[in-house]
């Protein structure tokens, strides 16, 4: 049994501190905006820092009294080790799984056993590990605090619009879906015809040279709510923009006018991939709330039906107009990774795929839709493009120059059924920044509110074959460029 001096219950402190330091400050730095919250911190914190300390302290008090110093050295290793290893497994992998668990267990122990009396070494090496991971992270934290809302002011009185008319407004997103006149040639050249004459024939109008002005669902639909470009916040990932998710399904101006004109919102996802930093909901109704979301998530393999909903929140009697923002995740876009990718052909293929059940899907939701409201507003807006032509999409990291891998990006499907015919000035439909701009100008029966569209631009973030940062590919007239923002 050892001695009680041999036992610092300070010292175990921080073993369990090394233990979950560094995985916690990895996954912030891997995920931020996933879990920029402070319940996220909270959780993280008890998860990561409390927990190891308390189990390590609790196995200072059983190896006081039951193990001599050699083995209770052991058993201290082995909490260590079994816990950061399992923090790293949780961080790579946004799970638990049984096999890796069990590896963990018998790398912890093989290694508790023979390095017993080096577990100030792995202490001191699980510090330096968090401190070069923290070192990477300050940057991202820095822009996270020092964040400036000013890219959201408005530059004249829209918020203030009052609306003549207020259809029940219906806007569909299926992701990554490219339009017509892409569709058809290029990498795509895809005979998509019996989706758009079933479009045509529902009485929708096509704007086939409709495109993103970014790269990805939530950078491309933060700019959208906020009905002004961000730019990307400066940022390095095109996919997961600063606050973004706060923006789309939090409070924005968009949700604010429709509010105010006396609209009651819905929000409908196949997915919670919008709540996974546990914004504060803006919508009246949500199929998902931030409850339902776990701490630690990708957001993807929790599933909900839309049509269930749809049809639920179709024949509820609020007695106002309604506004619903319907999220599918098809036919979404080629894999992201190169390790995942099949090819170019067959990313095509699978791409082909998917885009046949979207189409499913789209015509299942707009004939329920059409079938409860006799005069709607329906507009069919993708996110951004699919991505066809490349093998996989972090490719777009790379400067581009071919006319149709840039356009592959952001060229994205609006169809719009509008209740009676549609505004003079929807030539002016071009790209998603507007789009709600332009259609508050047609209810409002007010064009003076078109004089602040936003520049008609596409842009990426590009970090190989020319100076890091955020690139204009597509200039307002649709011509291919190249300019740093």
């Amino acid at each position: 049994m050892p001695k009680e001096s041999q036992i610092s219950y300070t010292f175990l402190a921080v073993v369990g501190l090394a233990a979950g330091l560094y995985p916690l400050v990895f996954y912030y730095d891997n995920n931020f905006t996933l879990i920029n919250s402070w319940s996220h911190f909270t959780y993280f914190a008890g998860l990561f820092i409390v927990l190891p300390i308390v189990a390590m302290l609790i196995a200072g008090v059983f190896a006081k009294k039951w193990l001599e110093n050699r083995m209770a050295q052991r058993l201290f290793l082995f909490v260590n080790g079994f816990a950061f290893l399992n923090f790293l497994q949780l961080c790579l992998r946004a799970d638990i799984s049984k096999k890796w668990t069990l590896i963990v267990l018998l790398v912890a122990a093989v290694f508790a056993f023979f390095l017993w009396n080096h577990i100030k070494k792995v202490v001191v090496l699980q510090f330096v590990l968090a401190v070069i991971a923290l070192v990477s992270f300050a940057p991202q934290l820095f822009d996270h605090l020092t964040a400036s809302n000013q890219w959201k002011t408005l530059p004249d009185a829209i918020s203030e619009v009052r609306f003549v008319e207020t259809p029940n407004i219906y806007v569909i997103q299926p992701d990554g879906y490219v339009n017509p006149s892409e569709l058809e040639k290029g990498y795509y050249d895809i005979d998509n015809s019996n989706f758009e004459n079933f479009l045509s024939a529902e009485g929708f109008k096509t704007y086939t040279e409709f495109r993103s002005n970014y790269g990805s669902t939530l950078s491309t639909n933060s700019a959208i709510f906020a009905m002004k470009h961000h730019y990307y916040n400066e940022g390095q990932n095109f996919s997961e923009t600063l606050n973004a998710r706060n923006v789309i399904v939090g409070e924005n101006p968009v949700l604010d006018i429709l509010k105010d004109n006396g609209y009651t919102s819905y929000f409908i996802s196949e997915k919670p991939y919008l709540f996974l930093n546990k914004p504060t909901v803006g919508y009246d109704y949500s199929n998902y709330t931030s409850a339902e979301v776990p701490f630690i998530s990708t957001g993807l393999r929790t599933h909900k039906e839309i049509e269930p909903w749809l049809r639920t929140y179709l024949t509820d009697s609020v007695g106002t107009p309604k506004f619903m923002f319907v999220q599918m995740l098809l036919p979404g876009h080629i894999n992201n990774q190169e390790v995942n990718s099949v090819g170019v052909e067959g990313e095509r293929q699978s791409w082909m795929t998917k885009l046949e059940t979207a189409n499913q899907k789209l015509k299942e939701i707009i004939t329920m839709i059409k079938q409860n409201d006799p005069n709607p507003l329906i507009v069919v807006m993708a996110d951004h493009g699919g991505f066809v032509g490349m093998e996989y999409t972090n490719q777009s990291y790379s400067k581009m120059t071919d006319r149709d891998k840039i356009y592959s990006v952001f060229s994205s499907i609006l169809s719009v059924h509008w209740p009676e015919e549609p505004p003079s000035f929807d030539s002016k439909l071009v790209s998603s920044v507007n789009v709600f701009r332009i259609l508050f100008a047609h209810l409002s029966k007010s064009t003076a509110y078109l004089d602040h569209l936003e520049p008609d631009e596409s842009y990426l973030v590009v970090k190989e074959g020319a100076e890091k940062g955020i690139y204009q590919y597509i200039a307002p007239d649709g011509s291919i460029t190249f300019e740093k923002k």
